[in-house]
């Protein structure tokens, strides 16, 4: 499994992926669209660098997130949606589509995810390693498609806590279950006590299409992404997904994430005769100006780094496999893998694994 993500594949990758992009047409047999349901599904998702070396739970440790899709988000009680709407107007991200032939689709997460030194035995702070870091958080994302021309335009707002106290004690209670060694350290996390953050993003995606005999697609996808917030970066990337493919092209957004999954639309399936099976990955290049997790935000903590001892180039690969063993239910499986951003020799590069379950209506 290490030599499918290892770094010397960067290039070999990415010049096939070049190659692969050159061979591409548009396919004229689209999906159909359909007007966006109240409720369009939903998504489970659950990731820990457990998954690939099984002795370890530390660096980037894990996350949890459950998904709902469909214009009933909107009215969530705890949605941000209208906020996120006028964001996009004031920062002129609506001017990329106003213009053209288009829908929307929504959707809101709930997720958590936890960050931890190599050493968590530890109480003490552990200067020379990841902090202990944690984001409680909700996410609204509103996604514009333009079918005609395989473009798709996404914004997602995302507000939450850094630092709140059950971050710890969640971990801990996992570690009990599974008979791991307790995480002693979590009073020095980034914003120890908690403190509100947030993160404005924005992606244009093309997606390209060759479509051979039957449902077997051959998927390209190329983006390009801005954000700012508690993770403030630009970034471009590609995915590419093979196999029998039903779901639309703009519900597949690996890319979209930074550590956790975050906004994407749950996948709507076209065809019920047909099972979706297919395997997918990619690559992402950020060039990053902030990351709170490290740097810390406004509120003191106890380990930070400077933006000096960090490098701000992240390389960030993706490998997994989608299947419909019900129908309008998927269960996926994945692995990724980035450099490590602190600028030290006792820090390893992050490698996690995870698993989405997902069903629509």
């Amino acid at each position: 499994m290490v030599t499918l993500i290892h770094a010397s594949n960067f290039t070999t990758l990415f010049r096939i992926s070049l190659l692969a992009a050159a061979l591409l047409v548009h396919s004229s047999n689209s999906q159909a669209v359909e007007p966006e349901k109240e409720l369009s599904g939903w998504s489970f998702y659950f990731d820990n660098d457990f998954f690939t070396a099984g002795d370890r739970d530390n660096d980037y440790t894990g996350g949890i997130a459950l998904k709902l899709a469909g214009t009933s988000v909107k009215s969530n009680f705890l949605s941000v949606d209208s906020w996120l709407e006028s964001i996009d107007r004031l920062s002129g991200f609506t001017r990329s589509f106003d213009d053209k032939t288009s829908f929307k689709t929504h959707a809101m997460e709930y997720g958590v995810t936890l960050f931890t030194p190599v050493d968590i035995s530890a109480s003490s702070p552990v200067s020379d390693q990841h902090p202990y870091a944690s984001l409680l958080f909700v996410s609204n994302t509103q996604m514009v498609v333009v079918p005609e021309e395989f473009l798709s335009y996404q914004s997602t707002l995302t507000v939450g806590f850094l630092g709140l106290p059950v971050a710890g004690e969640l971990q801990k209670t996992m570690h009990e279950l599974f008979g791991a060694d307790s995480p002693n350290g979590w009073a020095n996390q980034i914003s120890a006590g908690g403190e509100p953050t947030f993160r404005y993003s924005i992606s244009r995606s093309r997606n390209y299409i060759f479509s051979r005999e039957g449902p077997r697609i051959f998927e390209l996808k190329t983006s390009s992404e801005a954000n700012i917030g508690f993770a403030t970066d630009v970034g471009i990337s590609f995915s590419l997904r093979w196999g029998t493919i039903q779901t639309p092209w703009w519900t597949f957004n690996p890319h979209n994430a930074e550590y956790i999954s975050l906004g994407s639309p749950v996948a709507t399936v076209t065809q019920d005769n047909i099972t979706e099976s297919y395997l997918w990955l990619g690559m992402s290049l950020k060039y990053r100006f902030y990351n709170a997790f490290l740097e810390g935000q406004f509120r003191d903590s106890v380990v930070t780094y400077d933006r000096d001892d960090l490098d701000p180039f992240i390389k960030e690969m993706w490998l997994g496999y989608t299947y419909e063993f019900q129908q309008h239910w998927q269960l996926s499986v994945f692995i990724r893998a980035r450099n490590h951003e602190i600028d030290l020799p006792t820090v390893r590069d992050p490698v996690w694994g995870g698993f989405i379950i997902s069903q629509s209506f």
